[in-house]
């Protein structure tokens, strides 16, 4: 018979397999897993024999800080709006096109740093295979069986610490061997291997004209323990560290660059990846690690997400949960996952450097799709969506200084582009240069608007925590809503009352982002103005 303690103990049991479900990914077979402390990404495939390290700052992009706004813009206006004014909205959308966008057109992209590449002599068959994540504590876990020995990879991307470390582990004493080399598609790169440093330098590539300016340095430190431990630094060839016999082998990477904000690349990243290293030396693997798990999980255990009681689907694989037809009737916790992962990804992807990017921070190639931008006519929102109302808005500090320094350019583009002398403006996109001015095409970039979208989320961090002393409302929130505000109001413009009867005032341009409204001259256009159905502001 279950007594009242039973059914307590059984309750709580099903609380603790919910929570589990809902913050565990776990794949039978090779998949991404990211990892990220903020600034430093780490995508672990799970590949056996070749385990292959994704590596990302996020920092490292293309080009290099120029003067994107068009000079013609100011003087071209009148006649654009005048297109609108005449409904001809096909010459207004081509004297944007003409007249108004950056040069270069596009931005420029955020790029990867390159591979760590990890062979193993396990060619063989590989029984047991387990590849996961715990969010909760953030720590990646690879598991396998390769004749009769269990193997166990461990990685984690610490805030603390700065680092990404991966711990090489098995069941039986001197089994640890393999070889790690860097690779990286950047240019000038150069490879090292000195004693138990394996070292890799590159530079962001040149693109649309500008000259790549990012400097980075990558290195990992190997340690390994086990009476017959080796490691050995193998400069013939393609430099690599080979580690043999041992019990256990650590890797700790450290990646930094030359940039200290959009119009400073001054720093030395080597001087910082030496320090960087210089201050986790001496510690174990178990004291990063713990060091590690407190902070991720003093935001992450903030909130706890349950939807149903487990049920049969809830512990398979996650490549198998996401695709059952029953959605919820199958796996309610499914979607609990999807929040919980929503919080992870924010807090691995955005902290005190650079806001989370289209890509968070994981990126394997030059030229990722759309750039991998802070795109903000919707993704940028979308990625901060999350924060306020799920208890992780530290998240967003990153996306307040990138804010503030496109407003620092976006005054010239404001003047440049509008004529206007008062506050700021910005567009559709933005990178690490914090270009303000329009891109790819006026279908697209011409909305002076996206910044009256994204400053809602700094009226939504004050509506969190509402206090009028607070400096980050009388230092960041109200100056750049304030200045941008009156560049709005020095933006509006009267409409011809044969356009508007009542005389309103209205944007010009306007536009619903990337929704055309119809074909012009066989061309799909998205410019007019912002029309009213009922009067906003009038002249008297």
């Amino acid at each position: 018979m279950l007594t009242g303690k039973h059914l307590r103990c059984i309750f709580f049991l099903s609380l603790a397999l919910a929570a589990q479900a809902a913050t565990t990914m776990w794949f039978n077979s090779t998949n991404v897993i990211p990892l990220g402390n903020g600034r430093l990404g780490a995508q672990m495939l799970g590949q056996i024999p070749d385990e292959v390290v994704i590596l990302n700052e996020d920092r490292i992009w293309s080009g290099s800080l120029n003067d994107p706004n068009n000079k013609n813009c100011a003087v071209s206006l009148p006649a654009f709006r005048e297109f609108v004014w005449q409904d001809d909205l096909y010459h207004a959308q081509a004297t944007a096109d003409a007249e108004c966008m950056a040069t270069p057109l596009s931005q420029q992209m955020y790029q990867t740093a390159g591979n760590l590449s990890i062979v193993t002599p396990h060619t063989g068959v590989i029984t047991s295979y387990n590849h996961s994540l715990d969010m909760a504590t953030a720590v990646s876990t690879t598991t396998y069986v390769y004749e009769g020995v269990q193997y166990t990879r461990t990685a984690f991307a610490s805030h603390p610490d700065n680092v990404v470390v991966i711990q090489m582990s098995a069941n039986s004493t001197g089994s640890i061997a393999f070889n790690a080399s860097f690779v990286t598609p950047m240019s000038i790169p150069t490879f090292s291997a000195n004693g138990e440093n394996l070292t890799m330098t590159g530079q962001g590539t040149g693109m649309f004209g500008l000259q790549g300016s990012i400097n980075f340095v990558v290195t990992a430190e190997f340690t390994a323990t086990g009476t017959n431990a080796q490691v050995k630094a193998n400069s013939n060839g393609h430099p690599s560290v080979l580690i043999s016999n041992a019990d256990e082998a650590v890797i700790v990477l450290a990646i930094d660059t030359n940039y200290v904000r959009y119009d400073d690349i001054s720093a030395d990243p080597n001087e910082k990846v030496v320090q960087t290293l210089a201050n986790v030396r001496g510690k174990t693997f178990d004291d990063m690690l713990q060091t590690h798990v407190e902070d991720h999980s003093s935001l992450f255990g903030r909130v706890d997400i349950s939807l149903g009681v487990p049920s049969t689907a809830t512990f398979l694989p996650t490549n198998l949960r996401i695709k059952f037809p029953q959605g919820a009737d199958a796996d309610q916790d499914i979607f609990a996952l999807y929040a919980q992962y929503g919080r992870y990804l924010g807090i691995a992807s955005s902290r005190n450097t650079e806001a989370s990017n289209l890509q968070g921070i994981w990126n394997s190639v030059l030229s990722p799709a759309w750039g991998s931008k802070h795109t903000v006519n919707i993704n940028q929102q979308m990625n901060s969506w999350f924060a306020e109302p799920l208890n992780v808005a530290e998240t967003l500090d990153p996306l307040w200084t990138m804010i503030s320094e496109v407003a620092e350019r976006g005054v010239a583009t404001a003047q440049e582009t509008y004529n206007i002398s008062r506050g700021w403006v910005g567009h559709h996109n933005t990178g690490i240069w914090r270009d303000s001015s329009p891109i790819d095409a006026a279908f697209y970039g011409f909305w002076p608007l996206a910044p009256a979208w994204l400053l809602q989320h700094m009226y939504e961090h004050y509506a969190f925590n509402p206090d009028p002393e607070s400096s980050f409302l009388k230092n960041t929130a109200y100056p750049l809503m304030k200045s941008l505000s009156e560049f709005y109001m020095d933006f509006l413009v009267e409409a011809p009352l044969d356009v508007e009867p009542n005389g309103y005032i209205v944007s010009n341009p306007s536009m619903s982002p990337e929704h055309g409204i119809g074909n012009y001259n066989d061309t799909n256009v998205s410019l007019t103005y912002g029309k009213r159905t009922s009067p906003l502001l009038t002249f008297n």
